[in-house]
Order: structure tokens, then C-alpha cells, then sequence
């Protein structure tokens, strides 16, 4: 939703409300789709501009992190990171295939996420090995949280796990988007929108520009410029059928997860 490119768990947003009508957020752990992360939180309340506690010299911090199984070696420059925000651009100069984030929720937290995605996000992991950069930050926990393994869109499509479960008996809405046809295969019904759309657009090509008639001799050539409009038609037909089943397999969520 956030048009980043990756499948996570800020690509959805659960609101809970209680039987006095207030409303709040219900943090998501984990979606299907998204790749492993591990946290490592604060004790007490910090921001992304909250001072970091790092000398501010040439002092350097270490530690390691490993990416679905490949390890990352993270060196930060202590003048370099005065604040949590400026830490965690650090921190991504240093990674390969994962991000750091800032979490909110709570006191805060340093997330670091595979960039694995789809089928190969459960087979990815996320291992943070501190030998001095965690420890040195202000307020830091004194470990990291429990690593949470990558899930598979194939695995359990379109299902999420929330940080901790709901009241009984409240109303939960859910904001996401929804394709109920997999394009990344794709789907056999996205191939012949695809196909027809590129025909259209191919006759487009070739008529643009050109005479709906034109006489060779005592003899007149009509060029079909129906084309076009005929094969963007279908394509739509096509998109509109994949649009009605999605509707057709979405029922409204209202009750407890």
C-alpha cells in the first residue's frame, strides 16, 4: 500500500474497537508474504530523534547480521549516529538484501527485515549478533527479541498474525489491498488481459497517424480502425471478470479474529 515494493506488515492496518466505541491500532506481527525480522527494543520511550548515546568521535561500533543466512557485517562511526534515526541509515549502508526500520509501538525498536518476499520469504531469517553497537545505545534492552521466521504467500495466502490477540467480543476492520489473482506466475486470466491490452496497444501503433481510406488507381483500401477499440474491449472484459470474482470471495470482517 505504501508502494515500497515489498510485502509487509506495514502494508496493513487493523483498528480494534471496544464496546464503548474506542478506537485503536492492533500492531501486526507478521503477514503472508513477509520476510523474517528480529527487533532489538528500548526500555524507556524513544524516537527516531532520540539521542543515540554514541560518543560523538571516531569511535566505532560493531556487530553482525545475518541475512537468510548470509552474514552482514555492520560497522558504525560514532559522530555518524547521534540519533536513532541517523543509526538506522547506518545500519542500511551496511546491509544487503534486508532493511533496518524504526517500530513506534511500545518504547520503540530497531527492526531489521529481510527483503525476501512471496515464496522465498519462508525460507528467510534475520540474526542480529552484537559485539558493542546495540549495548552502547541509550535505554537499550539488555537482548534482542525473539527472531520471527519469514511466511509464505503460498503457505497461508492472505492471512496475518497481530503482536498480542484482541479483547473477546470486539470489532476488528482491516485496511489492505486485495488482488485474488496471483500475477506473479501470473494467473491465467491476467495473461489474456495482458495479451489483448498488448494488441490493442500494437494497433494503435500501426493506425496512428493513418488515412481510414486512400485510393490506389480507380481502386479505395479501408484500414480496420475498429482494432483497437475491439482488443482494449476484451482486455477490459477480462479485467472486469477478475474484478467480480475478487468481489465475489471478499465477505466484510466484523467480529473477533
Amino acid at each position: 500500500m505504501n508502494n515500497d515494493g515489498n510485502l509487509n506488515i506495514d502494508d496493513i492496518t487493523v483498528y480494534n474497537v471496544d464496546s464503548n466505541g474506542i478506537e485503536t491500532v492492533l500492531p501486526v506481527k507478521t503477514i503472508a508474504g513477509c520476510g523474517g525480522y528480529q527487533k532489538w527494543g528500548f526500555s524507556s520511550a524513544t524516537t527516531k530523534s532520540s539521542p543515540t548515546g554514541l560518543t560523538n568521535d571516531t569511535t566505532t561500533y560493531t556487530a553482525t547480521i545475518s541475512v537468510d543466512g548470509s552474514s552482514n557485517s555492520i560497522s558504525v562511526v560514532g559522530s555518524d549516529a547521534q540519533t536513532i534515526n541517523d543509526l538506522i541509515t547506518e545500519i542500511n549502508s551496511d546491509l544487503t538484501g534486508a532493511t533496518a526500520t524504526w517500530d513506534s509501538t511500545g518504547d520503540g525498536y530497531i527492526q531489521i527485515t529481510s527483503n525476501s518476499s512471496g515464496d522465498q520469504a519462508s525460507e528467510s531469517s534475520i540474526s542480529i549478533s552484537d559485539t558493542d553497537l546495540f549495548s552502547s545505545l541509550t535505554n537499550i534492552n539488555a537482548s534482542v527479541e525473539t527472531a520471527v521466521s519469514g511466511v509464505s504467500n503460498k503457505a497461508y495466502p492472505g492471512q496475518f498474525v497481530l503482536e498480542s490477540a484482541p479483547t473477546n467480543g470486539n470489532r476488528i476492520y482491516i485496511t489492505y489491498e486485495y488482488c485474488n489473482k496471483d500475477p506473479s506466475e501470473p494467473d491465467e486470466m491476467i495473461k489474456m488481459a495482458c495479451v489483448f491490452l498488448s494488441i490493442a496497444y500494437c494497433y494503435a501503433k500501426l493506425n496512428i497517424g493513418r488515412a481510414p481510406i486512400f485510393s490506389v488507381g480507380n481502386k479505395k483500401i479501408y484500414r480496420d480502425m475498429d482494432s483497437f477499440s475491439k482488443y482494449n474491449r476484451m482486455a477490459m472484459n477480462f479485467i472486469e471478470e477478475i474484478n467480480i470474482d475478487g468481489l465475489s470471495e471478499v465477505t466484510p470482517m466484523e467480529g473477533i479474529i
